[in-house]
């Protein structure tokens, strides 16, 4: 049950910045994170999502691990949020531990 208390206030908060979210990795999958009910799942890439986030795969891995910034990822041309909401992409990476 520790695991799940560590998970909940992070998933709260996502609840509150966003519900649906699409991340398409150039080169690779495409899938979307729903938030729903204080829990997070993960679902194919069909259907709506309020923001989409393209990034290339060394990118993301270097933003979720915290060693870069999306400032500088989006500067550089490596990553894009679009949709009819890109500013609820902003706290994505932070709303997530890192694997």
């Amino acid at each position: 049950m520790e695991f799940m208390s560590r998970w909940k206030p992070l998933l709260t908060e996502l609840q509150h910045q966003m519900k649906c979210l699409r991340v398409s990795v150039r080169g690779g999958p495409a899938f979307r994170v729903r938030v729903e009910d204080g829990s997070a799942s993960v679902e194919p890439a069909d259907g709506p999502a309020d923001c989409t986030i393209r990034v290339d795969p060394v990118t993301l891995v270097l933003l979720l691990y915290g060693r870069i910034g999306r400032t500088k990822a989006a500067v550089r041309g490596r990553l894009l949020a679009t949709g009819r909401r890109p500013w609820r992409a902003l706290r994505f990476e932070r709303s997530f531990l890192p694997p």
